[in-house]
């Protein structure tokens, strides 16, 4: 029996885009969300702002002592887990932040709830 490995090319775009400026990190969150695509894409602004939080709750004071939680599975419901959104902070074991990700999709008071 033979194996054979097949071989699959992607093509890495490049960007000249600077990270100096918030804007141009938007930008480029932006651009890269609208030219995903396939399985996965919606999970791609989660894991953008997680990133960001896994910053944040080391280098600003206001998460002082804060806890960021692993992600769930992104078809697990917030129900179903007990958790306040896609992305959550804890302090002392006690949900202090969250974040729950929509896209194209308005905000309602019933999700806020």
């Amino acid at each position: 029996m033979t194996t054979t490995k097949r071989q699959v090319t992607r093509e890495i775009k490049r960007t000249n885009l600077s990270t100096n400026h918030p804007s141009t990190v938007s930008l480029f969150f932006e651009r890269h969300f609208s030219e995903s695509s396939g399985q996965g894409k919606s999970r791609l602004p989660v894991l953008a702002l997680y990133a960001i939080y896994q910053r944040l709750v080391v280098e600003v004071n206001r998460y002082d002592g804060a806890a960021l939680l692993d992600l769930e599975r992104h078809t697990t419901a917030d129900l179903r887990s007990a958790s306040i959104g896609d992305i959550q902070v804890d302090v002392a074991n006690t949900p202090f932040e969250g974040v729950e990700v929509k896209s194209e999709k308005p905000i309602t008071a019933n999700m806020v709830t």
